[in-house]
């Protein structure tokens, strides 16, 4: 049992559990705040009401209405047990039912509408989140903001979705990378989104990027090497899309209104969410407000996220015939603008703009360095999917150009 090495309070944490606590980049203080901890196969079974043979990783929940711990604890088993044909990597006593899991730091959020809200699956990612400083809570699985009346056999949203104040509010879902082509977890996704929307929530759906070998990744996985800025930057898309282009393709029209309708309906998503710019040489893109997202149309990139926002697989005639139409708006409506690449001096104001690879450049002026996001003052730069992004580092004269040229890409 490890010390944690700021209080010296013991961590109630096997060496095993907590190496996979650190493996989503949780920290001592995380833990110790969460009450985690380790917990043997007879109180294993005490909490769960049927035999467990082995130790587990308990994470308890929070009393919905006070916030105060209140006796509900999902368990994860060294060894999964096999129910209904599958591993069992989470448990939970027989019966009970489905709980929103909303760490301690977030309960005062719940009700301020203008704080966006982070919905992903799982205890450890929904820590990490907030461990990051945004505001998340988790599910037990990506059905498990529903469960079953006691009346009939009908599933109904749990009651712990009362406490959040859905109206006009951001709500991002965050699942798995797998969601891109995991159909379950894209019907999860947008059985989830119209329940929120008919809330009043603004719901986006953020996916993922694959590890670096191309392994699925969480939020968890992925905080631990990028920022939560990074994070609230990947492109998002409305996931109500999907049921939408459904409707037109059940519709008793031909194949040619069909696929135009479908065109139709992508491009006015992709209008809300930003609009078509052209370089000085004839070079077309795509520029998400929100993100400050400059996309290549001619990059197989575009392709891919095109694909994941409107869910038409790539190789389908109705996505071909979307990029076309694409292509074709793009040379009526896009605004002429100069588009850089790594950097860019403006003689007149004398400044500088610098690349940052982030989606954002910084500004440079005789009298101060400003982080700014792509599209500010008209200022656009490329894309580099490969390059690592960079801080400005303050440092007095006699510190070392070593010293900082090592912090540049850490």
């Amino acid at each position: 049992m490890k010390k944690n090495d700021i209080t010296h309070t013991p961590l109630p944490v096997d060496d095993e559990h907590l190496k996979d606590l650190y493996e989503s980049g949780l920290s001592d203080e995380t833990i110790l705040s969460a009450k985690i901890r380790s917990i043997s196969a007879y109180e294993a079974t005490e909490i769960l009401g049927f035999r467990i043979n082995c130790r587990c990783l308990a994470f308890p929940y929070l009393n919905s209405q006070v916030g105060v711990l209140d006796g509900v604890i999902r368990l994860k088993p060294n060894i999964p047990p096999v129910i209904t044909g599958r591993p069992a990597k989470y448990l939970s006593r027989k019966n009970s039912s489905n709980r929103l899991y909303i760490p301690k730091k977030v309960f005062k959020d719940l009700n301020i509408h203008h704080i966006p809200l982070i919905i992903t699956e799982g205890e450890k990612k929904a820590l990490a989140a907030v461990q990051a400083g945004l505001s998340c809570v988790g599910l037990s699985g990506i059905y498990c903001w529903k469960g079953k009346s006691k009346e009939t056999d009908n599933s109904n949203p749990i009651s712990d979705l009362d406490l959040i104040n859905f109206k006009h509010r951001e709500i991002f879902i965050i699942f798995d990378s797998d969601a891109v082509y995991n159909q379950n977890i894209r019907k999860a996704e947008i059985d989830l989104a119209k329940e929120l929307t008919n809330r009043g929530a603004k719901v986006k759906a953020t996916r993922l990027p694959h590890g670096g070998s191309g392994q699925k990744t969480g939020i968890d996985d992925y905080l631990l090497i990028h920022s939560p800025e990074s994070l609230l930057k990947l492109p998002t898309f409305n996931p109500l899309l999907h049921e939408k282009i459904e409707g037109i393709r059940n519709e008793r029209k031909g194949a040619f209104s069909k696929k135009r309708n479908i065109s139709d309906l992508v491009l006015q998503e992709m209008y809300k969410m930003g609009g078509f710019k052209q370089s000085p040489v004839g070079e077309k893109y795509y520029f998400e407000n929100q993100t400050s997202i400059l996309h290549s149309l001619s990059d197989e990139s575009f392709c891919t996220h095109l694909s994941e926002i409107s869910y038409i697989n790539k190789s389908e005639q109705e996505f071909k015939y979307l990029l076309t139409e694409i292509k074709q708006k793009a040379d009526l409506d896009s605004s002429t603008c100069n588009i850089h690449t790594l950097s860019f001096y403006d003689v007149e104001t004398n400044t500088l703009y610098m690349n940052r690879f982030n989606n954002s450049f910084y500004k440079i002026t005789p009298n101060e360095i400003q982080s700014c996001p792509n599209g500010k003052d008209n200022i656009y730069f490329k894309p580099f999917r490969d390059c690592d992004s960079f801080d400005y580092i303050s440092c007095t004269p006699e510190v070392g150009l070593d010293l900082v040229l090592d912090k540049l890409n850490s």
